[in-house]
């Protein structure tokens, strides 16, 4: 027999024990059966604490809820909660929580619900899968607020897994059980709770701890042994944190309640046992719990500390767990600082000082941001006695904690943290041992042996310290050696270390030898002394002031030892400056002047340092008048003398003029002058008048007025005949230069022009007189030499402040001072020929690698190897040398700016040809003038050279001139001195040859000499290049051969060199002696004269022969340049033609130099092909093919494969960017040379089929996507380069890779749109226009599918969303900048014009959009440019850069057609001008003619009159009668007339009024609507004239004919056309018969051309509300207030008659009311309590307004409900929304919240939710998230929206604020309620609202603001307005006719027809109770 079919399987035969079975034996045995071993959830059917006699099991569950009368679906989910499956489980909680939710609390029998649940809670809520857990806590959360106090039947049962369930690991759990927790017990409660419940949670926890086991707590056989373990190791986490919890909240009398309890706990081994668990979670817990019991309840500890010191102390530091450290260091500190003796008795069963060593040596396992930090606090409460048991304990300490640096765990990131505690617990100890002389010693040894160690470590042991971060070791040690200073201050411990640190200072020093040196680092004594330097700074820096002297004294003895400093960062320069400023001033005054000289060296430094830190002149300043406060005069002399010595080069930003100093010198002036000296002090006070004198003019000590008082001491002497005669002989005649230097004094602002000018006179009468004795004694040479090395020493120090033009003037004065005698001036000039020698020093720094890339721009540069290229040289290293002046130049510069200049001054002809003459008077042929000459054009070239490399490369490092604070930007520095060297070289030449010819023959012998180092003669223009060509064939040989290709160029095109000139060069060219570049230069220089030349052909063909018959090994080798003669020949025959040589060799030697070069291809290894030394040869072939394929363009072959192969492995090389321009400009070619061959008639025919497929056009075809996928690449990676300075080269190579890329196919930009509008941001021009062509193709194509896709296709509207694309979305909004503020200057910077031009552009592809759109298309695109919100800032721009904005000229573009606009027309260069004015004008142009709403929009608004006046003229003038015109003639054309005209409709046009009238007739009706278009249209609406109708008689047919054409013209911008046909239509419906909606019909769908269906209004009230004005009972609204007491009737004493109600009384007040016709009201909840920050009972569903909406459209379904929402009634302080921690508005979480509650007041619209939501909150934003809300409800339509749009800051609300218990807590709400005055807020507020989707705008209070209330009609006058008298006004009408002021019912009647009359619809009154009465009446 078989085995039954319905018996189900059973693994192993065995019956399980589940609860099943359970249940079973339960219910068939009906004796009591043990369960304590039974698996699954039969373990709780026992008599365990939270058990009870009716557990029932699950599968019996379903009969048990039927026998206590459940639901029947709670019987079925519970009876599927009793399946052992995860899915079944979580679906059936998943159901209850629905069931719960869907069901009224009524409706519910909590006690059953109760009873049932609780038999499943405690089993699902510690369930192995945390979804049924969360899902579980997710029913209780339900189940606890809906049975509220009703669950205390069930407490006791659930309360152990509820309380463990609270520290789940899973935080969802954890927040919702406490959720549920929270909602079931008040704060205040929730202790009581725990209290009470004690001992069955106790018991719980017990048992999880105690009894359980991961088989007992799960059941094997279904769960699996992964699962099992981390359930219990999870419950046993969160019943330690449990025990915590209770411990921590019950005080100790509730804790003695069950003491017995704990008691067992803690005495049971198992408790302690899970220290050691093997789950980190579950130590954790136990860390923490312990912690919790020492501080709560440490009588408990006490009295178990032997079982904790062993199972506890002994195991905390094998703890190696990171994620558990904070925990276990937590109770550890806690634990030992309240029982420091547990240290003691763990000691007794093992050692544990030897624990803790090895902790440290282990490095803490990894824990050392928690470990670390916490030692000290450790070492702190050790007991003493452990210590000074150990005898060791110190040297064991200490050697382990360092053993710890050693760990792989501790690095440079964190070494810091290790450093610091090691050296605060050596700190600790060594200020702790002072009791006993033992302890002193043992101080002395940790400071001797331990804590200087660390500072001999960090100064001299460089290689041990590198785990360190250095400044971090510096800034630490610093610390704790001012700690002991403080601590141990009066003891012999800081003796110590200063004796220590002097001797090794000194050892250091004497010895110049380190500890153990950094073999990385260049200069380890300099290391050395940076970090001495540092370690006194920081001490320095955090010393208190009591140790500053102390620090002084030290710093100053260290100052005599050296003076090596070094200052890499301001924080250095900072610290040093603070300690100077705190000590230096002192020692002025005090120290010896030994002593000072080494300070004033510190102080200088610094002062260097810190040239830009304003402290600089403070110190200066304060430093000066230390010294003038020295009281002995000969002392203050030297001080002076010394102090002005020291700054005397010192380069600063600070100025040296200190008022005090200068009022000295002058007295000292005056008494030099009318007082006797002593010999020995008048010399010193003259040494100090000299030195002062001497100093710099610009950064000069003296003022002005000292100088002047100097100079007439000069003056007065240089009357005397023998003084003049002793300074012409003396040391002081050094003092004439800076005489000569005063007499070009010039006036600069804030200086006295008077002192000036007497300068600049006494100068000149004392230089005068200097000139006249020097000629009578015979001593003008030595005078003029002495002012004229003066001035070149000044042009050569950097520090030195003048710029070139001041220096070439001075030397053109010192020309002057030999009348007429030219060889004397030229002399002078001879000395400012600077030698050569300095000319390389200065050069070398600037002589760098040159930039490959160059090589794109210069056909010099071509070969690019190693041979030719200098080495690398530093950049930074560079930086840190190159020194700049104060007009940023260095003296490179300055030099070559200076000769440029002196040359101008005194004319080529004086400068180089005036040499000549004075060889001829010498009668010298030396030619030494010559060669300075010569050698004076070869530097000004070679600067011309480095400049040229510096335009290219655009980069701002190179050094030449401070690139970042000279004046001209762009890369402009230099760009005369070009000019001007080109013209200077070129004017030289010319004037060489008219005295002489150019001599070929000797110059060629000469050139033959210098190749074979034979001596010659340097002389006239053979020495020249000779000279030019000697220097290319030594250092910096490139730099030096484009020097002779320049020069070359000049002196050939100079000399008209003939044909057979030229040929004769070609010999030289050929000479083996001669290298490569020199004779590139030649080949260079040549080429334009050897145009037609045979023998230049045959040199081409030379070269062409030997590269075919080279091995291509001789090619690819790795032999220099020089000695690779396969690369030779390849360079010159690349340099000997042109990319303009479209042929150079004939086809047959093309061919075969191709077949040549494919055979190399062939033959190298293709790892020796692609390797990167071969990069060079790669370029070089590209180079050659460029002007091959020209020759063999119309040849069949295979090499075309071959090329196109090349091409494709060249452009994979993306690193190399000549590479890749070269292969590009290929392509380009090919590409341009097909296209070409395309409208040419092939006339070649070619028998060969497979021939007939080899050609060009059919390979490029092949070939083509490959390549432009490649092209691609390269392409869309530019977008990386938005901020980067282009060269000048890879400018070049970007515009040949626009020409590639103008034709992407689309299926290759598809995927790459966003990236592409990013390339409009790229600072290239050529990027930025491609750009935009490739996205206007993806644009146009977008659109055009899109428009079909909505115009033709079945598929609803939703579903097709219109969107700009998102990278043109981020563009246009990212650069919503003042980046186009900058464009408008007369020199814009390029990085701001190709911003704005990729800004514009992308506006451009914006208005794309709209070309061919479909009108669904640009109806959804236009809301979505409004939602942007960048128009505002665009039309800003464009009207700035038309000139409408300040006091410009607007842009004439009378002339312009701006309809059309050409982007590959536009210029850059003239942008400014031309380009972007017309680009505007274009744009502003499609603003008007796309979204003109949108610009009606932003010029309604304007805030600036002048600029809306100026654009409103602007438009009228130059774009209104382009539109206008357009939109006649476009009627008027045969299309649309014939779409428009027939015989009912017809249309006119009155073009000299801009009128279109259409008129519709059927029968005998007649119906016309005039369309006028004012003179600036479309900037102002077009005006729709008075409709002329017959037998037409209600208004709606009006409306019909002239809103919905009205709103497509003004508001949804579409053409005359399009409105006229939706006239045509509508006006045809109507005659029909189709009815319309009694508000919709304004607002008429684009879409479909039909009448709407949708009903915007539902309720009848609110549509009475859209009629014409006047008193009603529908026109009234009744504010009444609700509370959450039932039973309430409470009468308000500031508003008479008006009450707080109960929703029990609500009824019976109401009944009455609408029975007089009351129509409407407005509902204010008034909670009593509940009230908290956040507002959390405003949509309570038991809240008085929600339960009040459900009674009253229970009640009165025809009553019309609005509610209001707000939070100010339910939030404890008072105010309208949530509040930032300052008080302030949150208003973001605000809007979300007010969202939240007015959806739950409008929900189930009719069942029970409101008709009218009414924020009053006065939040941003807030109408626009309701909106939204609503519409994601589907109540967008059905829900009205009232907003208080103008709701102002009044005293009227006094009254209400009692009322509804509002008023706020703190402060008030005028930060979010309109102020009074501010009626232009309040506008902007409704337009807002409007735009946001209100229905109702509502003015609130009423009387004070009717003029508000007729704005608001105004600007909507197609919206309900409402108005609220509010409760001040009520009050006051009120008391006053209380008071027999006047009659209350005329004064309310006046003021209801004051708000009509304003353009009220809806009035909200307290009067409406009287006001239906008085109507009845």
């Amino acid at each position: 027999m078989g085995k039954p079919k319905n018996q189900p399987r059973i693994k192993g035969n065995v019956q399980p024990a589940s609860s099943s079975r359970a249940a079973e034996i339960i219910a068939t045995g009906g004796t009591q059966v043990p369960t304590e071993n039974l698996g699954g959830f039969a373990q709780f059917l026992g008599g365990t604490p939270f058990s009870t006699s009716n557990s029932f099991s699950p599968d019996t569950s379903a009969d048990k809820a039927t026998d206590v009368n459940l639901d029947s679906t709670l019987v079925l989910i519970f009876k599927r909660l009793s399946k052992r499956d995860t899915t079944t489980k979580l679906k059936a909680l998943e159901e209850l929580e629905a069931y719960l939710r869907g069901k009224e609390d009524n409706e519910i029998d909590p006690a059953n619900l109760t009873n049932a649940w609780a038999k499943f809670f405690v089993k699902l809520a510690i369930d192995v899968d945390r979804r049924i857990r969360y899902t579980t806590y997710s029913c209780h959360l339900l189940i606890v607020s809906k049975v509220k106090k009703r669950l205390a039947s069930n407490l006791k049962e659930i309360i152990g897994v509820w309380i463990i369930s609270l520290f789940d690991h899973y935080k969802d759990v954890t927040r919702i059980a406490t959720e549920s927790f929270q909602t079931a017990f008040p704060a205040g409660k929730r202790v009581e709770v725990l209290s009470f419940c004690q001992v069955e949670i106790l018991s719980y926890i017990s048992d999880i701890i105690i009894q359980k086991t991961p088989d007992t707590l799960s059941d094997p056989r279904f769960t699996s042994k992964e699962d099992m373990i981390s359930k219990y190791e999870r419950v046993v986490a969160s019943s330690y944190y449990s025990l915590a919890h209770l411990i921590d909240q019950l005080n100790e009398d509730s804790l003695l309640k069950a003491v017995k309890q704990y008691d067992d706990l803690f005495d049971n081994p198992k408790t302690w046992v899970n220290l050691t668990n093997g789950n980190p979670l579950v130590r954790k817990s136990c860390y923490n719990m312990i912690k919790v019991l020492t501080n709560k309840w440490p009588k408990k500890v006490e009295d178990r500390l032997d079982v904790l010191s062993t199972t506890y102390l002994m195991n905390i530091f094998n703890e190696k767990d990171i994620t558990v450290y904070g925990d276990s260091w937590d109770s550890l500190l806690v634990f030992t600082k309240n029982f420091p003796d547990s240290w003691l008795l763990a000691s007794k069963k093992k050692p544990m000082l030897n624990k803790l060593y090895n902790f440290l040596r282990s490095a803490c396992y990894g824990s050392t941001l928690v470990s670390y930090t916490s030692i000290l606090a450790l070492i702190n409460l050790l007991p003493q006695e452990l210590i000074i048991n150990d005898p060791k304990f110190y040297d064991e300490f200490f050697l382990n904690f360092w053993k710890g640096l050693s760990n792989t765990t501790i690095d440079r990131s964190n070494s810091g943290v290790f450093l610091q505690a090691y050296s605060e617990c050596l700190v600790y100890f060594i200020c702790k041992l002072d009791k006993s002389e033992n302890e002193k010693q043992t101080r002395a040894y940790l400071l001797e042996h331990k804590f200087f160690e660390l500072i001999k470590l960090y100064l001299t042991d460089f290689k041990s310290c590198q785990k360190f971060q250095v400044q971090q070791m510096c800034s630490i040690l610093a610390h704790n050696m001012n700690q002991l200073a403080i601590k141990l201050q009066g003891t012999d411990a800081t003796d110590i270390l200063q004796h220590k640190l002097q001797s090794l200072i000194v050892n250091v020093i004497n010895d110049d030898a380190i500890l153990n040196p950094d073999p990385k680092l260049e200069d380890n004594f300099k290391e050395f002394c940076q970090r001495l330097a540092d370690f006194f700074i920081a001490i320095s820096s955090t010393a208190k002031t009591d140790n500053k002297q102390e620090i002084s004294n030290a710093i100053t003895d260290m100052s005599k030892m050296f003076s090596v400093f070094r200052y890499q960062n301001a924080k250095k320069i900072m610290a040093l400056k603070s300690f100077l400023s705190n000590t230096i001033f002192e020692i002025a005054r005090n120290a010896s002047m030994t002593c000072l000289n080494y300070v004033l060296d510190l102080f200088v430094l610094c002062l260097t340092c810190s040239a830009e830190l304003p402290e600089a002149q403070c110190n200066w300043n304060k430093l000066v008048q230390s010294f003038l406060e020295i009281e002995t005069f000969e002392s203050k002399i030297d001080g002076l003398y010394l102090l002005i010595s020291k700054v005397f080069d010192v380069n600063t930003s600070a100025s040296f003029l200190v008022e005090q100093l200068n009022e000295y010198l002058i007295i000292l002036s005056n008494q030099l002058l009318y007082q006797h000296f002593e010999s020995n002090t008048r010399t010193k006070i003259e040494n100090l008048l000299c030195t002062i004198f001497l100093f710099k003019a610009e950064d000069s000590v003296i003022s002005n007025e000292v100088a002047l008082s100097v100079l007439h001491i000069f003056e007065k002497l240089f009357k005397d005949d023998e003084f003049i005669k002793f300074f012409l002989y003396s040391d002081l005649l050094p003092v004439s230069g800076q005489i000569f230097e005063l007499t070009f004094i010039s006036p600069h602002e804030g200086f006295n022009t008077d002192v000036i000018k007497n300068i600049q006179q006494l100068a000149q009468d004392c230089w005068d007189r200097i000139a006249l004795a020097s000629r009578s004694h015979l001593r003008e040479d030595v005078v003029i030499n002495n002012v004229s090395r003066q001035i070149k020493s000044s042009l050569l120090n950097i520090h030195y402040s003048a710029s070139p033009t001041d220096f070439a003037l001075r030397v053109k004065k010192l020309c002057s001072f030999y009348d007429n005698d030219d060889l004397k001036s030229q002399e002078i000039i001879e000395t400012f020929h600077i030698e050569n020698e300095i000319w390389r020093e200065l050069s070398k720094l600037f002589l760098s690698s040159i930039d490959s890339s160059l090589s794109i721009v210069d056909p010099m540069l071509l070969p690019l190897n190693n041979d030719q290229q200098n080495s690398l040289q530093n950049n930074n290293q560079t930086a840190a040398i190159v020194a700049y002046d104060s007009y940023g130049l260095s003296v490179y510069g300055r030099l070559g700016l200076f000769l440029i200049e002196l040359i101008h001054k005194i004319g080529v002809d004086s400068f180089f040809i005036g040499n000549h003459e004075k060889l001829l008077k010498m009668g010298t042929k030396d030619g030494t003038s010559y060669s300075n000459c010569n050698r004076i054009i070869l530097e000004l070239l070679l600067i011309y050279v480095l400049c040229t490399d510096i335009r290219h490369s655009r980069k701002s490092d190179h050094h030449l001139w401070d690139a970042f604070n000279v004046e001209e930007s762009d890369y402009r520095g230099f760009k005369a001195f070009l000019e001007d060297v080109r013209l200077i070289v070129k004017n030289y030449a010319l004037q060489i040859f008219q005295n002489e010819q150019l001599d070929i023959k000797f110059i060629l012998d000469s050139l033959n000499a210098i190749t074979s180092s034979h001596n010659i003669v340097h002389t006239g223009t053979s020495g020249l290049l000779c000279e030019a060509v000697r220097r290319s064939h030594g250092e910096n040989s490139v730099y030096w051969a484009r020097v002779l290709h320049i020069l070359c160029s000049e002196i050939f095109n100079a000399a008209s060199i003939s044909l057979n000139q030229a040929e004769e060069f070609l010999d030289v060219i050929k000479l083996e002696s001669m290298n490569l570049v020199t004779k590139m230069a030649f080949v260079l220089s040549l080429k334009t004269f050897l145009g037609a030349s045979t023998k230049y052909k045959d040199f081409q063909n030379d070269m062409a022969v030997k590269l075919i018959s080279l091995d291509p090994m001789e090619i690819f080798s790795e032999k220099g340049l020089e000695s690779n003669n396969g690369l030779t020949c390849l360079c010159l025959l690349i340099t000997s033609t042109s990319k303009d040589d479209e042929i150079f060799l004939s086809s047959d030697m093309s061919i075969n130099l191709l077949m040549r070069i494919q055979e190399w291809r062939n033959a190298i290894d293709p790892n020796i092909w692609s390797k990167s030394t071969f990069v060079q040869i790669h370029i070089l072939i590209a180079k050659l093919l460029y002007p091959l394929v020209i020759t063999i363009q119309e040849l069949h072959g295979n090499y075309w494969n071959f090329i196109f192969e090349l091409l494709q492995y060249w452009l994979q090389e993306t690193s190399q960017l000549e590479l890749l321009y070269e292969a590009i400009h290929i392509f380009c070619r090919l590409n341009n040379i097909a296209a070409y061959s395309t409208n040419k008639i092939d006339v070649y025919v070619d028998d060969s089929a497979e021939d007939a497929v080899c050609n060009l056009s059919s390979k490029l075809i092949t070939y083509k996507p490959l390549l432009y996928q490649q092209l691609s690449l390269l392409f869309f990676r530019e977008k990386a380069h938005q901020d980067d300075v282009l060269s000048y080269q890879y400018c070049e190579y970007l515009e040949i890779l626009c020409e590639a890329c103008h034709d992407l196919p689309k299926e290759t930009l598809l995927n790459k749109k966003d990236e592409l509008y990013a390339l409009l941001l790229v600072p290239h021009e050529g990027i930025q226009k491609c750009a935009y062509k490739l996205s206007h193709v993806l644009v146009s194509e977008k659109v055009l599918r899109l428009s079909e896709e909505l115009e033709f296709l079945s598929t609803s509207d939703e579903s097709i969303s219109v969107q700009l694309d998102q990278g043109l979305k981020t563009l246009l909004i990212e650069m919503q900048s003042d980046h186009l503020n900058l464009i408008h200057t007369s020199n814009p910077n390029s990085f701001v014009v190709h911003k704005t031009f990729g800004y514009l552009l992308a506006w451009m592809l914006t208005f794309d959009h709209f070309n061919h759109a479909a009108l669904k298309f640009k109806s959804q695109l236009i809301p979505c440019i409004k939602e942007m919100d960048i128009t505002s800032k665009f039309f800003y721009d464009i009207f700035e850069i038309l000139g409408l904005v300040g006091q410009t000229t607007p842009y004439n573009l009378s002339k312009w057609d701006v309809r059309e606009f050409y982007t590959e027309a536009f210029e850059l260069q003239y942008s400014a001008a031309l380009g972007f004015p017309l680009l505007c004008a274009h744009l502003y142009y499609r603003s008007l003619r796309h979204i003109p709403s949108i610009v009606r929009t932003w010029w309604s608004d304007c805030k600036k009159r002048q600029l809306s006046i100026s654009v409103d003229s602007y438009t009228e003038k130059y774009f209104s009668p382009i539109i206008i015109q357009g939109q006649l003639d476009m009627l008027q054309s045969e299309d649309v007339k014939s779409q428009l005209e027939d015989e009912k409709f017809t249309i006119r046009i009155a073009r000299s009024s801009n009128e279109v009238i259409a008129a519709f007739n059927v029968d005998e009706y007649v119906m016309e609507l005039s369309v006028r278009m004012p003179n600036n249209f479309p900037l102002r609406q077009a005006e729709f004239g008075t409709l002329e109708r017959m037998g037409t008689t209600e208004v709606t047919d009006l409306k019909w004919a002239k809103l919905p054409v009205q709103t497509v013209v003004n508001s949804q911008n579409s053409n005359l056309d399009i409105a006229l046909n939706l006239f045509k239509n509508n006006i045809n419906l109507r005659f029909r018969g189709v009815e319309d909606c009694t508000i919709c019909y304004s607002v008429v769908s684009l879409d479909d051309r039909s009448l709407p269906t949708k009903k915007c209004y539902n309720h009848p009230t609110s549509r009475l509300w859209q009629s014409e004005r006047s008193l009603r009972k529908a026109s009234l609204m009744y504010p009444i207030f609700i509370t959450d007491i039932p039973e309430a009737e409470e009468s308000i004493s500031s508003l008479p008659g008006q009450k707080r109600w109960g929703i029990n009384k609500l009824e019976g007040f109401l009944k009455p009311l609408v029975e007089k016709g009351l129509k409407s009201l407005m509902l204010f909840g008034v909670p009593t309590s509940g009230k908290d920050a956040t507002g959390s009972k405003a949509d309570d569903p038991d809240g008085p307004v929600i339960l009040a909406v459900k009674l009253i459209r229970n009640k009165f379904p025809e009553l019309f409900i609005a509610c209001d929402v707000c939070l100010c009634e339910y939030t404890d302080h008072g105010h309208c929304g949530y509040l930032n921690e300052d008080g302030t508005i949150d208003n973001l979480a605000s809007v979300k919240r007010i969202a939240e509650v007015a959806i739950k007041y409008a929900i189930a619209v009719f069942v029970k939710g409101a008709h009218c939501i009414a924020p009053s909150d006065m939040m941003d934003g807030r109408i626009k998230a309701i909106k939204e809300s609503l519409i994601r409800e589907k109540l967008g339509n059905k829900v009205l929206l009232m907003s208080y749009s103008a709701k102002f800051a009044s005293s009227f609300y006094g009254p209400f604020r009692e009322a509804a218990n509002s008023a706020p807590t703190f402060g008030d709400r005028k930060c979010y309620q309109l102020p009074p005055n501010a009626r232009g807020l309040a506008r902007r507020a409704i337009t807002r609202d409007l735009s946001e989707g209100a229905d109702i705008i509502m003015v609130k209070p009423g009387m004070p603001y009717l003029d508000i209330l007729r704005d608001a009609k105004e600007l909507s006058p197609d919206n309900p307005i409402a108005v609220y008298q509010v409760s001040g006004e009520f009050a006051m009408i009120w008391r006053s006719a209380e008071a027999n002021v006047f009659d209350l019912r005329t004064a309310v009647f006046e003021s209801m027809e004051s708000f009509l009359r304003a353009g009220a619809n809806l009035i909200l009154t307290y009067y409406t109770p009287q006001l239906l009465s008085w109507l009845d009446a």
